[in-house]
């Protein structure tokens, strides 16, 4: 009989761990409030070449525009990883579909 190591049992059994309900019930809701954020940051941005905005208003603006790149990036880092991919590749994988994010929206 050939045993495997804890390490690589502990690995099997997180690998294909199935996600819980109560996270697969807020991940729509997170994205959907992150892209109405995001909107609403993208107005005032658009609109602080012709409105003097506060100084508040607009760091806001951007200040939730990079929560939403770092939502991009958290996600597509975590769907990398949990299909399987190495470090390095989920990582470079996420700063490409962030910089994708970052072409499309300006």
């Amino acid at each position: 009989m050939n045993r495997a190591s804890p390490r690589a049992l502990r690995q099997a059994q997180t690998k294909h761990r199935p996600a819980d309900s109560e996270e697969q019930k807020l991940a729509p809701v997170a994205g959907a409030v992150m892209l109405v954020l995001l909107a609403a940051s993208g107005l005032v941005l658009a609109c602080s070449w012709f409105v003097p905005w506060p100084s508040p208003v607009f760091w806001g603006a951007v200040f939730i525009g990079a929560l939403a790149l770092g939502w991009i990036l958290l996600v597509a880092y975590r769907s990398s990883r949990t299909s399987g991919d190495s470090f390095v590749h989920a990582l470079w994988r996420s700063l490409r579909a962030g910089l994708r994010f970052l072409v499309d929206f300006l």
